[in-house]
């Protein structure tokens, strides 16, 4: 069909290489019209996203060493094994999920369920607790500490805060 408006006349010969062929006319700009500030805009775009690409790939490098390391440990139960028994005295530990530098689990006791997360970052241990029963809903915290801190010592900070929340929840 397009070419029956060139064998009936109705458009001349010479516009059939600028209708057929596409113009990109408007991506190119000459270099005169581009001002000092568009460059330099562009030039601290392209190095911001060339920082983020370093940092990530980076971060990815630390966090596979940081697994690779407990790994040669023995692994999350064994790395955090004190930590672990701990906060599960007399109720019944179940493991959820666990990974090379992760482990989450289940703790069930009569009156209560907890459930309890452990990451390793890079040199620092995550840990997210979420306690729960019938009376009084949940309570949820996220604690950060130092790789290499004492396992006792963050069982105390944790009980200590988490008891301070449901004392406080309990109160209200």
């Amino acid at each position: 069909m397009f070419s029956s408006f060139f064998h009936f006349g109705l458009y001349p010969t010479p516009l059939i290489s600028y209708i057929a062929v596409p113009h990109f006319l408007y991506l190119v700009i000459p270099v005169e019209e581009l001002d000092r500030t568009n460059l330099n805009t562009m030039v601290i775009v392209l190095i911001v996203i060339a920082v983020l690409i370093i940092w990530f790939i980076w971060g990815l490098n630390n966090k596979n060493k940081a697994a690779a390391r407990i790994v040669a440990r023995g692994g999350m139960r064994e790395v955090y094994a004190t930590l672990i028994e701990a906060c599960s005295p007399a109720g019944e530990v179940r493991v959820i999920k666990e990974k090379a530098d992760m482990i989450s689990l289940r703790i069930e006791s009569r009156y209560s369920v907890m459930y309890l997360t452990i990451a390793q970052n890079m040199d620092q241990v995550s840990i997210a607790v979420v306690v729960g029963n019938s009376m009084m809903g949940k309570v949820r915290k996220l604690f950060s500490f130092p790789e290499n801190m004492d396992q006792h010592q963050m069982v105390r900070i944790i009980n200590e805060t988490v008891s301070e929340m449901i004392d406080k929840k309990m109160n209200d």
